[in-house]
């Protein structure tokens, strides 16, 4: 077992021990097991990434919701003579672990 030390509001954890003492449960023991219990969903819903079998579209979707939508500020301009140099240096390459999927 682990110890961890957490904050929690004083008066929170008054209105729970008084509705835990109702039911006779010790509100320590009470934390223990609900933090137990989030962490088992946490660890058992995590997907499992492979090589070989990526995350469904919705997975995905719902991972990259808690991020803005990007915009054309997001991205810095690119001059014209940063371009050339960019086709000059990239123009018949292939990028690096791409050539597997050809």
């Amino acid at each position: 077992m682990c110890a961890y030390s957490l904050m929690l509001d004083d008066q929170l954890v008054a209105e729970a021990e008084n509705s835990l003492r109702h039911s006779g449960v010790q509100f320590q023991l009470w934390l223990q097991q609900q933090v137990e219990d989030l962490l088992r969903k946490q660890v058992t819903k995590r997907p499992h990434h492979s090589r070989r079998r990526g995350l469904s579209d919705e997975q995905l979707a719902q991972q990259l919701a808690q991020y803005a939508p990007l915009t054309d500020a997001d991205f810095p301009e690119l001059s014209k003579s940063d371009y050339d140099t960019y086709i000059r240096t990239t123009s018949g390459r292939i990028t690096k672990g791409l050539e597997k999927w050809l």
